[in-house]
This record gives C-alpha cells, structure tokens and sequence, in this order.
C-alpha cells in the first residue's frame, strides 16, 4: 500500500511483503523511488529530509523483516526441541522404568 500525505511518501509493511517474496518488495520501491526522482518537478524537488526518511524507512523495515525471519527460526527450532522431548517422555513413560539421582 502506497499512501501520499502531502509531499511525503509512506510504505507500509503489508504492501512489502506482498507479491511472491521480499525481494518483490524491495524492487518494487526501489523502482517507485527512482520513478519519483526522475519526475519530480525540477522547480520544486524531492527535500532531502524527505529523501533520507523514505530511506530510513526502507532500511528499518528491512531490519524489522530479518528479525522477524531470525524469530521464525527459533519458534521453529523450539518448536522442534518440544516435540523431540514429548517423544522421549513417551518412550520413558512406555517403558515402564524410572531413574532416580542421588544427592
């Protein structure tokens, strides 16, 4: 989703992850921000505030995006870890044997 308020340009998270993948995304605004510069109104030209916070905005939710993969990761491989232990409880439990510590 592309929003304009003003002269500024906002991109929301939805709209990048649209499409068959990230990489998608990032063409996808890196050609709309080229797209804008080269038809911009040479009277009255993109502000480089305004240039540099779109560009902050790109990386951060790049960012937000890597994290976001490393999570699913780890919920994935504690996902794993829990089921592994679910079975090796059930294999004790079927087994019919305890194991006692001493100290």
């Amino acid at each position: 989703m592309l929003a304009s308020i003003g002269t500024q340009t906002w991109w929301s998270e939805t709209a990048w992850q649209r499409g068959t993948g990230d990489a998608l995304g990032r063409e996808a605004f890196l050609r709309l921000l080229v797209t804008e510069l080269k038809n911009q109104n040479p009277l009255d030209p993109v502000d480089n505030r305004e240039f540099v916070a779109q560009l902050a905005q790109f990386s951060a939710l790049e960012q937000m995006q890597g994290v976001n993969r490393r999570l699913d990761e780890i919920l994935g491989a504690q996902q794993a870890m829990s089921e592994q232990l679910a079975a090796l409880a059930a294999i004790l439990a079927a087994g019919g044997r305890t194991a006692a510590a001493e100290g």
